[in-house]
C-alpha cells in the first residue's frame, strides 16, 4: 500500500479538485503525472467514474460516497452532481472562477503543503454563478489552462495567485449573490430553494431557462445571445428568476410585454416575429422534452393572445379548435370583405372602438364568442342579393322587405346609410318553412296560381298569403318543379279568397243607397256633404278597396223623418209646381234648404199630421 500526505475534502469539493490536491500534498508537478503514476485513468477523473473516484478516495482515506456528491458522475441522461442533472452548457471548467477569501480561509485554516490546502468548491464551476454568498465579493476569473486536461489541475491553476492573494483579496470587488445565484448554489447543495417553479426542471434546464428568459426580457427578442458578456448573463440570470420563479403567473406578464411590442411595429405574426430567440431558442436549436413546461406556458398564451388557426404552427403543435380571431383570419374563413367584416363584429359588441386604428391582422376577437356571429356571417347576403338567392322579383321583395318578413342578422349606419347583412343560414329557413309540405307540381292552373298571380286574383297582398303559409294556415300548398325559390310556390286562389276575406261591414252602397231614399246621385252627395245622412269610410270585404257606405238605420231614419216633394206627388199622384203651390198655401214649407240639398223635402210627420193626403188630387 502506498503511503501518501493526505488532505482532508473540503465541504462541496469534487473529485478532480481533491486529485489535484492529493498530488500537491504528495510532491507531483502536476495532476497528469499523479495520476499517471497511481495508474488513475484521466477520464476517470474528469467523468466521475466509479473505479476512479473509489482509487482516489481510498489514497486519500476519505468517504468515497462523500467524494461522490459533489464531484461529476457521468450516467446515462448525462452528467450528475449531487442528484442534479448538468450539461456543459451550464458548467464553467476550462474558465476557472475562485473567491480569494475562500481561498485564504483554507490556507489559514489548513494543514500540509501551502498549495494543496485550497479547495474548489463545486459552485465555482458553474455558469451562473459570479460572486460569493460566504464573502459578499465577486469571484476572481483565474487564467486558462494552457491544454485541455490541465484546466481539471486546480491546484496547479490557482497557485500564481497564492504570492500575492491578501493583496488581490483588498482590490476585490464586494457584491452580493443574486436570488438566481442564492437559488442555484442552495440546489446544487441540497438545499431548499423556496419551492420555486424551476424545481420542476431538471437543474441544468432550469439554468438555461432562467437565462434565456433574462436575456430576451432584459436585451429585446431579437437579442444575439453569443455577444453577451459575463455582465449581461448576470443581469439576465437576475431578470430571468424573478420572471420564472412562480411559472405562467411570472412568465405571463413578459410574454405580455412581447406582444405588446410586437402590435408596436409593422410586421406580420408570427412566433418567430413575437418571440425572436426565445422561440428559435425553443422551436430549433433543442428538441430536450426537458424544455416542454415553459413551451406549454407559451403555447398557452399565444393561442389564447393570437390568432392562431389550424394551419398554424408553434413548437410542432396545432390547435384543433381556434381560440382567437383577427379581422383578418375570420375575414378569409367568412369570405367577407374585411371593412365589411369590422363594421358587423362591431355591431355585435366584439370589437370596440377604441381598436379601430388597428389593422386587420392585429384587431383580435375572441372567437368562441363570434363562433354564432361568424356562422350567421358567413356567406352572408346584402339586401340587394336577396331576391336572386330567393328568386323573389324585386317588387316583391320591396314589399316584403316593408312588412319585416326578412329580419337582417346584423345591421349598422354606413357613409351611405344603412347596411344590413341577412344569414344564408336563415334565409334557408325561411324558404324550407315556406314550402315545407308542398306538393310537386308540373305547373299552375286557372285555380292554383303562384303567389304574385294568386294575390292578384283575390285581390289581396302577397305578404297576406306568405304569412298564411309561414302560420301553416293553408290546407293545399304546391312547389313547381319547373322553377326554384319563391316563385315555385303554388297556392289555391279559392282557399286564399276564404282567409283573406274581411269582415263584412253591415252597410248600404252609396249606389243602394240612391235606390232605397229615391234620390239621384247628386242630391245624396249634398245630403251627406251637409251631414243630413252619416256615411262611413270601410273596406271592402273582398277587393279590401276603400268605399263609402250608410247604415240601413241611418237609411230608415232619414225616411222617416223627410218625404222629398218628387216622392209626394208621386204618392198623390199629383203635379209637382201644384202640389208645392198647395203646400205652400198651407204654410207647409220645405224641411230642408233646397238650395243646399239640391231638391225639396218636407217634415213626414208634419205632413202626416196636416192630412196632406187629403188634398185635391190633380188627374184623380
Amino acid at each position: 500500500m502506498i503511503n501518501l500526505l493526505r488532505v482532508p475534502l473540503g465541504k462541496t469539493e469534487p473529485l478532480p479538485s481533491y486529485a489535484s490536491r492529493l498530488a500537491a500534498a504528495n510532491g507531483s508537478p502536476t495532476l497528469r503525472q499523479f495520476l499517471i503514476d497511481m495508474d488513475i485513468e484521466e477520464s476517470g477523473i474528469v467523468h466521475g467514474k466509479s473505479a476512479s473516484l473509489q482509487k482516489t478516495a481510498t489514497l486519500g482515506h476519505v468517504d468515497s460516497k462523500e467524494l461522490r456528491t459533489f464531484s461529476f458522475c457521468r450516467g446515462e441522461s448525462g452528467i450528475m452532481v449531487n442528484g442534479q442533472d448538468l450539461t456543459r452548457l451550464v458548467l464553467r471548467r476550462q474558465r476557472l472562477r475562485v473567491c480569494l477569501s475562500c481561498l485564504q480561509e483554507d490556507i489559514e485554516l489548513g494543514y500540509g503543503p501551502l498549495q494543496a490546502r485550497p479547495y474548489c468548491r463545486v459552485a465555482w464551476l458553474l455558469k451562473p454563478i459570479y460572486c460569493c454568498p460566504r464573502h459578499n465579493v465577486m469571484l476572481h476569473e483565474v487564467s486558462d489552462a494552457p491544454v485541455a486536461f490541465a484546466a481539471y489541475d486546480f491546484s496547479t491553476r490557482i497557485s500564481s495567485l497564492l504570492p500575492d492573494l491578501r493583496t488581490m483579496i483588498g482590490s476585490s470587488q464586494m457584491d452580493i449573490p443574486t436570488p438566481f445565484e442564492t437559488y442555484v448554489i442552495n440546489r446544487i447543495h441540497g438545499q431548499s430553494t423556496g419551492n420555486c417553479w424551476p424545481d420542476r426542471l431538471p437543474f441544468y434546464a432550469a439554468i438555461r431557462v432562467v437565462e434565456i428568459l433574462g436575456a430576451v426580457s432584459e436585451f429585446g427578442v431579437d437579442v444575439t445571445l453569443e455577444e453577451l458578456d459575463d455582465a449581461d448573463w448576470r443581469r439576465a440570470g437576475a431578470a430571468g428568476f424573478d420572471i420564472a420563479k412562480h411559472g405562467k403567473a411570472s412568465i405571463d406578464p413578459l410574454l405580455a410585454r412581447f406582444r405588446k411590442n410586437f402590435f408596436r411595429r409593422q410586421r406580420e405574426w408570427g412566433p418567430r416575429a413575437t418571440y425572436g430567440r426565445l422561440y428559435d431558442w425553443l422551436a430549433h436549436e433543442s428538441e430536450d422534452l426537458a424544455y416542454d413546461p415553459l413551451r406549454d406556458i407559451i403555447w398557452d398564451y399565444a393561442v389564447e393572445n393570437f390568432p392562431i388557426g389550424s394551419d398554424d404552427e408553434l413548437f410542432g403543435r396545432r390547435l384543433e379548435h381556434r381560440l382567437i380571431h383577427s379581422v383578418h383570419s375570420a375575414s378569409l374563413e367568412t369570405g367577407l370583405h374585411p371593412k365589411r367584416l369590422r363594421k358587423l363584429l362591431s355591431e355585435a359588441g366584439l370589437i370596440s372602438k377604441q381598436d379601430a386604428d388597428l389593422t386587420n391582422d392585429r384587431l383580435l376577437f375572441s372567437a368562441k364568442a363570434a363562433a354564432p356571429v361568424l356562422a350567421s356571417l358567413t356567406g352572408s347576403l346584402k339586401f340587394k342579393e336577396i331576391g336572386a338567392y330567393l328568386n323573389i322579383p324585386r317588387a316583391q321583395l320591396l314589399a316584403f322587405d316593408r312588412a319585416g318578413l326578412f329580419e337582417p342578422y346584423m345591421s349598422f349606419e354606413t357613409n351611405h346609410g344603412k347596411a344590413r347583412a341577412f344569414s344564408r343560414q336563415a334565409l334557408d329557413q325561411f324558404m324550407a318553412t315556406l314550402l315545407y309540405g308542398a306538393k310537386p307540381a308540373k305547373a299552375a292552373s286557372a285555380r292554383r296560381l303562384t303567389v304574385p298571380a294568386a294575390a292578384k286574383k283575390a285581390c289581396c297582398m302577397s305578404v297576406e298569403i306568405l304569412r298564411l303559409a309561414l302560420d301553416g294556415k293553408l290546407a293545399w300548398k304546391g312547389r313547381l318543379n319547373s322553377t326554384r325559390g319563391y316563385m315555385s310556390l303554388l297556392v289555391d286562389v279559392e282557399e286564399i279568397r276564404s282567409l283573406v276575406r274581411g269582415e263584412d261591414h253591415g252597410g248600404v252602397t252609396l249606389r243602394q243607397a240612391e235606390k232605397k231614399l229615391g234620390v239621384s246621385t247628386a242630391v245624396l252627395t249634398a245630403l251627406i256633404a251637409h251631414g243630413y245622412i252619416p256615411a262611413q269610410e270601410v273596406l271592402n270585404p273582398v277587393n279590401r278597396c276603400p268605399q263609402r257606405v250608410i247604415q240601413q238605420a241611418d237609411i230608415d231614419a232619414f225616411n222617416a223623418t223627410y218625404i222629398g216633394l218628387q216622392a209626394l206627388g208621386a204618392e198623390r199622384h199629383a203635379y209637382l209646381g201644384a202640389l208645392k203651390k198647395e203646400l205652400t198655401a198651407m204654410g207647409i214649407n220645405p224641411a230642408l234648404p233646397p238650395e243646399h240639398v239640391r231638391a225639396t223635402f218636407y217634415n213626414r210627420p208634419e205632413i202626416e199630421q196636416l192630412k196632406v193626403y187629403r188634398l185635391s188630387r190633380t188627374g184623380n
